[in-house]
């Protein structure tokens, strides 16, 4: 472990006016085009947004982060990041400040997924060419595990919950992966992933029936965007208009529906959300940019069920972030960034790279 903690540099990047106030806490992370730097973006209602580096003394890239209400402070919680490196930040002050902690792995560590299942944390991604898969109670000990295939990949995010953990990820000789656990983490088991073409996300619902879904990019534009599941083990690919035309990044549960982001497969600049209340029909809505350049990275709800969604425009490298308070009917953008400076002494747009997003 890395003794100590840093206190990160701050940025405020203030609401635009007129939005209506929303009770949650949000956390982005991701890094700075400019120079490489970590970057975390937090937020007490998903509309005005604070900027921290929980580790300025290196370049690093956060890729994952998750939250867990039980651990740290009773309160605030803990918050945990992974990036591509053998750090796993962690925060008990809502990311004001981060203890560098280094966990043990025979190569450099490349974390792409986190969650919290209720009862621990779960880490995913590759280490060199082959996917891993750590838990870790508390945040701070961390154990690898044995993920199942152990053949040449990546497993990128992962969900869970307290009776089903999903991770999906791809091939290093292409195609798509998703992979199941039934005790927390620990063991995991390969499912049929010819369902969805290359899977990005997956989200958990428990609450009056157990509901496991996938998105992805089809394979193509005509394939399987989203694949459902009720155990876990059995995956059906959903297709047909409109979700023929689209990828997706992103999908959250947020207590009342599922969401799904992405873009349309002609042009990454048109935004699309499709929401669904189990996993099988899905209806599309309109996001807050539908006639702007929004490229959907990720997607989160908080406990209020507030859903966040965050990316980057056409450019890929100014950021974009839009919210919901209905359960995805509708979205207001919370701040688009193009004329503000990312730190004193960057002239210049906000160039962020946006990568995933938590809930609490």
């Amino acid at each position: 472990m890395i003794p100590g903690t840093t206190a990160s540099r701050r940025r405020h990047i203030p609401a635009p006016p007129g939005l209506p106030a929303v009770n949650t806490k949000f956390m982005i992370v991701g890094w700075d085009n400019i120079d490489s730097d970590g970057l975390v973006l937090i937020s007490d209602d998903g509309i005005t947004w604070d900027y921290r580096n929980p580790n300025p003394e290196f370049f690093d890239n956060y890729y994952s982060v998750a939250h867990s209400p039980t651990l740290g402070d009773p309160v605030l919680g803990r918050w945990v990041i992974g990036g591509v490196s053998n750090l796993i930040p962690y925060s008990d002050d809502g990311g004001n400040t981060w203890t560098l902690n280094e966990i043990l792995s025979p190569v450099q560590a490349q974390f792409y997924g986190m969650c919290w299942t209720g009862s621990q944390f779960i880490a995913s991604g590759r280490g060199s060419t082959l996917p891993f898969v750590f838990t870790s109670p508390d945040g701070i000990n961390w154990t690898q595990q044995t993920g199942d295939p152990t053949t040449a990949g990546t497993w990128a995010r992962v969900a869970g919950s307290d009776s089903l953990d999903v991770a999906v990820g791809y091939a290093q000789a292409g195609g798509g992966r998703i992979m199941t656990s039934l005790n927390d983490g620990i063991a995991w088991t390969s499912r049929n992933h010819q369902q969805v073409g290359v899977p990005e996300d997956a989200a958990v619902k428990e609450t009056g029936g157990l509901i496991a879904v996938a998105v992805g990019d089809g394979g193509s534009s005509t394939g399987v965007h989203i694949s459902s599941s009720t155990d876990g083990i059995t995956w059906s690919g959903h297709s047909g208009a409109p979700l023929n035309g689209n990828y997706f990044n992103g999908v959250t549960w947020n207590g009342t529906k599922f969401c799904a982001v992405g873009s349309d497969i002609s042009t990454s600049t048109l935004p699309k959300v499709m929401v669904s209340t189990d996993g099988v029909t899905w209806t599309q809505k309109t996001s807050a940019l539908a006639a702007g350049s929004f490229y959907p990275l990720a997607i989160a709800s908080a406990s209020d069920g507030v859903m966040v969604a965050c990316g980057v425009d056409g450019s890929f490298n100014n950021p974009r972030i839009m919210y919901s308070t209905d359960n995805g009917e509708t979205w207001t953008e919370s701040y688009s960034a193009l004329d503000m400076e990312f730190e004193p002494g960057n002239p210049g747009p906000f160039w962020m790279n946006l990568q995933h997003i938590a809930g609490a």
